[in-house]
Order: C-alpha cells, then structure tokens, then sequence
C-alpha cells in the first residue's frame, strides 16, 4: 500500500483568483482570473487586499464630472412635485410648497455637488478539486467605504448652485429659492434625510458556487485548451442601504440573493503564452423594500422626500474579459494584460401603493437606470516554487484602472495578493 502524502504547491499553470461579488459601479472590477486546474483534490486559498479613491466618475452621457453628480444637477426647485402628505400649515414644508410654485427656468433651483470616495476591499477565496474536474468555490469579500461630501467652513454640505443670475426672474435672489437655502438642513430633518459623511465596513456578499473544469492537451500546435464553467448562490450577507443617507450604498447587492454564471477559457502556446477568455452574468432576484423615489418627472438627483415600499427587480449585471499573459518567461515573473467590459440593466421599481405613486415616473430616476465601465488590468506575478512539488508562495500586484463607462465612479484600484494550493495526493 502507498504512503499518503500531502504536501504543499504553488501552481506553475493556473492563476485562480475569481471574485463573484465584483461587478459594481463604484470601483473598477477586480480581474476575473483563468480557468481553475483539473487536478483531483487539490485545494487554493486565494487572498486579496485592494484600495482606491477618486473624485470624479462618468455621468449618463459619458462626462467626466465630481461623483455626486454622476445622474446630474440636484434639481431642487421641483423636490416637492406631487409628493404626498406634505403640510400646508408646518413652515418648513410651505417653502416647498412655496418653491414648488415658482415659474420654471433652466437650472432655477439646481445646484452642483462635490465629494470624495475611497474603499479598502478585500477577499478569500476557497477552491477545492474532487474528481473528474469537479471543484466547490466558496467567495468571501469584505469592505470598508469612505463617502465624503465636501463641506463648507460653516460644516455646510457645498453647495455650488447653478441657478441663473441677472434681473431676469426667477434667479439666485429668488425668495423662495433664498428661503430654501437657508433652511436646508431644517428640511432635511424634516423628513428624516442625512446628507453627511458616510462610512461603513464590513461583508459583502458571501458565494458559493460548485464548477467543472477540463485540460485537453492532445493537441498539435498548442499546449493545452483550459476550460471551467460554474454556479451557485449568491447570499445577501452584505449590509443593505439605509434609504435615508443620500449617499449610502450597500456592502454587496442590496439584500437580494442571486445566481452567477461563469465561463472561462484559455490556450496556452510557446510554453509560456496563455490567452483567454471570460463571460459571466449576475441573477438577483427581486425582493420588496423602502426606497426613496421620483415622484416627478422633473425631479432629479440623490436627494428625495418620498418614502414608499417597492418591490425592486434588479437589472442584469453581464461581464466580459479577455486577457494576455507571459507565464513564468522569467524564471517564477509572470506578467499579464487584461480588458473588462461590465454592465448592469436598469432596475424596474413597482410602488406597492400604486394610487400615490406612479411606476412610470419612478422608473424615470437615473439612480435606478443602466450603467457600463471598462477597465484595463495589469498583473504582476512571482512565484518562488522551483517546480511542482516544492514548498513555494505566490504573490501579485494588480492595477485595475477605469477606462471609460457611464453612471460610474472612476476608482482605479491597487490590488496585492498572496496564494496557495495544496494538493492532497495518496
């Protein structure tokens, strides 16, 4: 009888770094990785650290702009369209009312605003083979964000207003329009909204996803054909957005649960070129919560009075990536290139008190439509095991860096990592 073993690789053929909860508007995604290796019971344990911050992101024509104003100018001029149960008698609520009436002109009652972004992001990712190419991948990332709104010296949210000037009316001398700057955070009390500084950390959303993987390497010209395609669960283990904060944002995807799909290949050649694919798609199922929503059509920015219960379908998140990589060209240097394309579908938002609020202006809000990025990775690699069976680490650098896109933040982000695999051999 054979002596079983166990004893520690760093794999020569495979970089297994796969994050699940990775597409979001925010940041630039972390690179999807390569197919994972057919090799019976052999386990990875990934791990990740990556940072970012920015200022600016891409509003719905492309812009570059200050990332509050992604879905454009915060109108306040029409904040109290046709909101419910607002307060005739209450002297906070009568300068809505009062602004409300106002005559329209472009840009009365709009303003700019200007903040700063910044997160620390990590993950662990558990791999292990059985046979026959089958693996379990289990995805745990966590987060941590800093979304800070510039204030003024008298700690006032900065304000930079575009409402016209001159004698023509209405404009910046506006009374009703003076009124309303003056008692801003009076209305904002009012009906319970917070525009100060947020940060949070903690999980985002937990995966656990079974796959199969295949190596063919009966080949003539190249050296191998790597193929994985996998599913799962998607737990809403993330904190979800408190609708009163402006300018909060989940830790994951809101509470709802979802299935991924994910396809990988890759080829190698020369001994040391690999090249491949990815293609994935992000399901979250629909679920029922409070929301802050348009009740105007005029209406536009992050700031809301309505408050209504909603059942939210979330739009399709889709991946793409194609990479280039030098494996091991220099003794244990690996160096690679890779292209992402991420996209989500608009979300579709269903009032549940249909006589107060109407679904097709609350589908009219920027916060709830379509965005894309694209985003160059480059990746740094070395790794100190002499050959297959040697007690070795890996360990990288990524820099993901946000080309273009719509509706987004543009968030490069630094990523280190450090892997290892243990194949278990008997």
């Amino acid at each position: 009888m054979r002596t079983t073993t166990a004893f520690i690789i760093m794999n020569v053929y495979f970089f297994s770094l796969t994050a699940i909860d990775n597409v979001h508007f925010y940041r630039a995604n972390f690179f999807w990785g390569e197919p994972r290796l057919e090799c019976p019971w052999l386990t990875t344990v990934d791990v990740t650290i990556g940072t970012g911050k920015t200022k600016t992101g891409n509003n719905n024509k492309g812009k570059k702009v200050d990332i509050l104003n992604i879905y454009g100018l915060q109108n306040m001029h029409k904040l109290a369209e046709n909101v419910p149960g607002l307060n005739p008698a209450d002297p906070i609520d009568t300068i809505l009312i009062d602004l409300n009436a106002v005559p329209e002109r472009k840009n009365f009652g709009q303003f700019k605003l200007q903040g700063k972004f910044s997160i620390i992001e990590s993950t662990i990712d558990v791999y292990q083979n059985i046979e026959k190419g089958f693996f379990f991948e289990l995805h745990i990332p966590a987060r941590k964000f800093d979304i800070k709104p510039q204030i003024t010296t008298q700690d006032d949210l900065k304000r930079i207003d575009q409402t016209p000037k001159g004698t023509i009316q209405p404009n910046k001398k506006t009374p009703e329009w003076q009124a309303f700057l003056t008692n801003f955070f009076s209305i904002l009390k009012r009906h319970n909204i917070t525009v100060r500084r947020i940060t949070r950390s903690g999980l985002g959303d937990i995966s656990l996803l079974a796959g199969w993987a295949c190596s063919y390497q009966n080949t003539i010209y190249l050296d191998f054909i790597d193929l994985e395609t996998k599913t799962g669960v998607l737990f809403p283990t993330g904190k979800k957005r408190n609708p009163d904060k402006v300018f909060d944002i989940p830790n994951g995807y809101d509470g709802h649960w979802g299935i991924p799909l994910k396809f990988n290949v890759s080829i190698g050649i020369w001994e040391w070129f690999t090249c491949g694919l990815h293609i994935g798609s992000l399901f979250l199922a629909g679920r029922t919560k409070n929301l802050r929503i348009h009740t105007s059509n005029k209406q536009n920015g992050f700031i809301k009075l309505a408050k209504a219960k909603a059942t939210v379908d979330p739009g399709i998140y889709f991946d793409f990536d194609m990479f280039a990589k030098a494996d091991h060209f220099c003794k244990g240097l690996s160096i690679l290139l890779a292209y992402s394309f991420n996209s989500k579908e608009k979300d579709v938002i269903k009032p549940k008190n249909k006589a107060l609020f109407d679904k097709k202006i609350v589908n009219n809000d920027p916060l709830f439509a379509s965005w894309h990025q694209h985003v160059f990775h480059i990746m740094v690699e070395y790794d100190f095991a002499k050959k297959l069976s040697d007690i070795g680490t890996r360990i990288g650098f990524f820099y993901n860096h946000v080309i273009d896109g719509k509706r987004i933040f543009r968030t490069n982000m630094k990523v280190s990592y450090i892997g290892i695999d243990a194949a278990w051999c008997f």
